[in-house]
């Protein structure tokens, strides 16, 4: 099948700029809310007419027992803007992707673009005190052929999140995918993150994840990060996670910026 050029790496940030006209320049008062860093998802969506961008470098590590040594890297990008009070829609994936395997003294490396997600936030408040989303999305197959899954993948998050006191909330999302294609593959996910406001702009947390996908062992993941208000629309991160078992990846590791225009 036909696959991105280099050039159509640029289709995601063509797609924030088409989203953020849309927005008509709007701004909103609230703190933003950011899907990133860490395992779960924000339940709180985009408001109506405006828009954020939020930008990542995710590096990841392997060095397993048989196994070549790997090392992942990717820039992330995901466009989100309101369609309505509590829908918002989603467009992401990496225009940068990079991995390198190194085996008997040799290593060979690919680089290229990922498979694009479009998607759909839904929230919603639940009697319990909860805040609750649901997140359907679906990534179509368009990236380089080191960096794509060649079918559609159909999936859905569902994240909630609660305060415990003033400065403490708890977070927990559950995650299913199916790989569609001649032979259908299912995995699934289950991430809680404690955080803490340290002050008024300095946040931290503390994240563990399982992760599960039919045919293979489940990984064990777990880690710390932080986020930072450099204003009240702009957020800083970062993260690093540490591989609990022999299925997961040593490291994860990131940072980024999130800004809502």
């Amino acid at each position: 099948m036909s696959r991105f050029t280099a050039a159509k790496s640029w289709i995601l940030i063509v797609a924030a700029a088409l989203l953020a006209w849309s927005s008509g320049g709007v701004n909103a008062q609230a703190t933003i809310s950011a899907d990133r860093p860490g395992m779960d998802f924000s339940p709180l969506v985009v408001g109506q007419g405006l828009v954020q961008a939020e930008f990542g470098l995710f590096g990841a590590n392997r060095s397993g027992s048989g196994e070549p040594r790997t090392w992942s890297l990717s820039g992330q990008v995901l466009a989100r803007a309101g369609i309505s009070p509590d829908v918002e829609l989603r467009v992401g994936g990496a225009p940068f992707s990079a991995v390198w395997r190194t085996s008997g003294g040799t290593t060979m490396s690919s680089t290229g673009v990922s498979d694009v997600e479009l998607g759909l936030k839904w929230a919603a408040r639940s009697d319990a005190g909860f805040l609750i989303a649901v997140i359907p999305s679906l990534f179509l197959p368009v990236g380089s052929d080191a960096f794509t899954a060649d079918h559609v993948v159909l999936t859905t998050n569902v994240t909630g999140a609660t305060t415990l006191s003033d400065a403490v909330a708890l977070s927990i999302n559950a995650g299913g995918s199916l790989l569609t294609g001649d032979e259908t593959v299912a995995s699934g996910s289950l991430a809680v993150v404690l955080g803490r406001a340290l002050n008024s702009r300095l946040g931290g947390f503390v994240e563990a994840g399982w992760f599960a996908s039919e045919g293979s062992s489940s990984a064990l993941l777990a880690g710390t990060g932080l986020t930072f208000l450099l204003t009240p629309v702009t957020q800083l991160d970062l993260f690093v996670d540490r591989g609990l078992n022999a299925t997961a990846d040593d490291w994860w590791l990131g940072l980024g910026l999130a800004r809502r225009f």
